[in-house]
């Protein structure tokens, strides 16, 4: 799905309220454990050593999420796994730089991938707001050609990098990007196979010189997903 979220210069102080809104919450489908769920997003367990090298090396095989923006010719691929320490994030983006000039908390204003997760087992499909146990989390590749690192940031808790490490690698069509987040960053879940919680994405569009966000890539829902549990329809899966 994409959603035009217009320039910052174009929208003025009514975007500004609505982009900071966004940043700030999330929501969550629910999650369970047990049997992966019929159409879950089963995400693979990693059988060695995973280096966060931009290249996904040493990856199961893994389909992954396409990314099909026919608006603005980006195509891509999302992709996880996971061991017992870490869930890896891979996203694969054609027709996009890797220009995010932002930090911290203002990282969703350029290119960048959010990730959202409901990890709290007993919350219910119909939440209308989101929980303890619910994470938005933004990756941002930062700008490689002009040696600004990549980050990431945890909005729904405020805490800073969610991330222990990541890398950018620059294409000819666009950039790769791979991130490991500590299972730890999820009070209370375990990894175990067979586990489950609600996911979803958004990939953030910065065209041009990449200077502010103009367009988003949304996985599922509207322009309220990050804020309306509803919206998460997808269930990802533990192998």
């Amino acid at each position: 799905m994409k959603l035009l979220r217009g320039s910052l210069a174009v929208l003025g102080m009514a975007a500004s309220v609505a982009l900071l809104a966004s940043c700030a919450t999330t929501g969550s489908a629910g999650a369970s454990s047990g049997s992966p769920a019929n159409g879950a997003i089963v995400i693979p367990k990693a059988t060695g050593a995973i280096p966060v090298d931009g290249n996904a090396t040493g990856w199961p095989a893994t389909s992954g999420i396409a990314i099909n923006d026919d608006a603005d010719g980006v195509t891509g691929n999302i992709k996880l796994c996971y061991d017992a320490t870490n869930l890896y994030v891979f996203v694969a983006v054609n027709g996009d730089k890797a220009i995010n000039f932002n930090h911290g908390k203002d990282i969703w204003n350029g290119n960048a991938l959010e990730i959202l997760f409901g990890m709290d087992p007993n919350a219910s499909k119909f939440e209308a707001a989101m929980g303890s146990k619910d994470y938005q989390i933004g990756l941002s590749p930062g700008n490689p050609r002009a040696k600004i690192e990549p980050t990431s940031h945890d909005w729904t808790h405020n805490n800073g990098q969610a991330a222990s490490a990541m890398k950018v690698v620059v294409t000819a069509q666009g950039y790769q990007m791979e991130a490991s987040i500590p299972w730890s960053h999820f009070a209370g879940f375990t990894p175990a196979s067979g586990a489950t919680f609600a996911v979803d994405f958004a990939l953030d569009e910065a065209s041009g010189m990449g200077l502010s966000r103009d367009g988003q890539w949304i996985m599922d829902g509207n322009a309220d997903y990050y804020h309306v549990p509803s919206q998460w329809t997808k269930v990802a899966a533990l192998e």
